[in-house]
């Protein structure tokens, strides 16, 4: 399974084991079949792939990268369903997702941790508090936290939003 052509940022296993999705700087992000060991779709857009997501029933992979966007993508055959403005400036280094596939988090060089409303495409809050550039973020499994960890060493744990 040796497709792109430059670094691989990011490889998310399906809840099946069945498939995988990679994001690459080069361009792709490739949905990958794991029992037959080959690609399914790829997709193709104008950045480095940083990082990966399935979105809700896993129909949909998100995506973030170096054009500051965030892109939703059929994983039956990889067209765009949408693209949202993700940052102002810069780089959108990680996401995360959470299990029920409701919200996701991004953060990157705006040194600001956004957290989305997956159908809606909107953000709902925003967090302040890194000096550097965001480089890995995760929302715990019980949807109470999320921690950030930036380029400067710093790890901030972040209370989950009421958003009931």
């Amino acid at each position: 399974m040796k497709e792109h052509k430059n670094f691989v940022s990011e490889i998310v296993i399906r809840s099946n084991d069945k498939e995988c999705a990679s994001a690459g700087g080069d361009g792709t992000t490739i949905v990958w079949d794991l029992t037959k060991g080959n690609r399914k779709n790829v997709v193709f857009a104008n950045t480095l792939f940083k990082s990966v997501c399935y979105g809700e029933e896993e129909l949909q992979i998100i995506t973030c990268g170096t054009d500051h966007k965030i892109g939703y993508w059929e994983t039956f055959d990889g067209s765009v369903v949408r693209e949202l403005e993700g940052a102002k400036a810069g780089a959108i280094s990680f996401m995360d997702i959470t299990t029920d596939k409701q919200f996701f988090v991004t953060g990157g060089e705006e040194k600001l941790l956004k957290l989305w409303l997956y159908r809606e495409g909107e953000v709902t809050h925003v967090g302040r508090g890194h000096s550097a550039s965001i480089l890995r973020i995760r929302i715990a499994p019980d949807t109470k936290s999320i921690v950030s960890v930036s380029e400067d060493g710093a790890i901030l744990q972040w209370k989950f939003p009421d958003v009931a």
